[in-house]
């Protein structure tokens, strides 16, 4: 197991964000929101020497990573034609970002990063949100895109090519989660769709060269893995859907790990484990199996929680 308390004091990351407020399976996400860690500033900031920043510059750039991930569940849910709780979904979404104030906050460290990424993410925003609004799933994936790209350009700027690269493979890692859950709640087909989705973007994207240079086991395992939820998709069976979306959100997580430090992967990973949480909660809005996933769900990022909780005073 990683090392967890390592990471969490050289991000000087929190886990108050983790996960739902209380556990209402009928809530909806902008009910669900709590604190931006980012907003926290942190006392120190430490430095890796093989990984690049790893201190508040990393615990922000992997907050980025959380909206990056919950974008991606909003132009999940409009190809899955849900397009009102996406759009939720984005609503909440900006909601945070526009709170995550202060000088290591999300919002104020992206517009100090670039101007033009800051500009392009928050327009991009609301184009996805009224896109979904008025039920075009396409055009609401094109947006989500947009949004994604300049949040991983800021990243990229903010803590240098190798640490962003292991967050991007964090961030396709977040997209088979999102598969996974969706199967888990009995949408199998939808599942396989967004998992199609996160293998065309891949393709372009700056992980597919870092983690097939670097850790290449991992890289076969993901794309074999997203491409198997998709065939489980199409004949319908969630089961080996889920299963297969855990096994590409597995070797993402491993491949981060190979490719930048551990600190830096670990302050990602730490940010996957809070997306997670708020997929319960957009999951939990389609009704049906998706409540009851939603509840295990909550319980197991609050067990994480509170296992980290504990270390955190060591």
């Amino acid at each position: 197991m990683r090392d967890r308390r390592t990471f969490l004091k050289a991000t000087g990351a929190t886990l108050a964000s983790l996960g739902l407020a209380g556990c209402n399976a009928d809530s909806t996400d902008s009910d669900q929101s709590t604190d931006d860690p980012a907003t926290t500033e942190p006392a120190t900031e430490t430095t890796e020497n093989a990984g690049g920043d790893v201190g508040v510059n990393a615990a922000v750039a992997a907050q980025w990573n959380v909206y990056r991930a919950r974008l991606a569940d909003a132009a999940a849910l409009g190809l899955a034609e849900e397009h009102a709780l996406g759009e939720r979904t984005v609503a909440g979404v900006f909601e945070d970002f526009e709170s995550a104030s202060g000088e290591y906050g999300a919002h104020e460290k992206l517009e100090a990063t670039s101007t033009e990424h800051y500009e392009g993410f928050e327009s991009a925003v609301v184009s996805l949100q009224e896109a979904l609004a008025a039920g075009d799933a396409d055009a609401a994936r094109d947006h989500q895109r947009t949004a994604d790209d300049h949040l991983a350009a800021a990243q990229r700027e903010l803590v240098g090519e190798q640490p962003a690269n292991a967050l991007d493979a964090l961030a396709f890692g977040d997209r088979a989660a999102t598969a996974s859950a969706l199967a888990a709640a009995d949408r199998p087909a939808d599942a396989g769709v967004t998992a199609n989705a996160a293998l065309t973007d891949f393709e372009d994207a700056a992980a597919h060269d870092a983690l097939e240079g670097t850790a290449d086991d991992a890289y076969e395992r993901f794309e074999g893995s997203l491409g198997d939820v998709l065939s489980a998709g199409q004949r319908g069976d969630a089961e080996d859907a889920e299963s297969a979306a855990d096994e590409a959100l597995a070797a993402a997580v491993e491949g981060a790990y190979a490719v930048s430090g551990e600190r830096v992967a670990g302050a990602g990973h730490l940010a996957s484990v809070q997306s997670r949480a708020y997929d319960a909660a957009t999951v939990a809005g389609l009704g049906g199996p998706a409540a009851s996933f939603a509840h295990a769900a909550t319980l197991t990022a609050y067990r994480a929680r509170t296992h980290d909780a504990a270390r955190l005073p060591a």
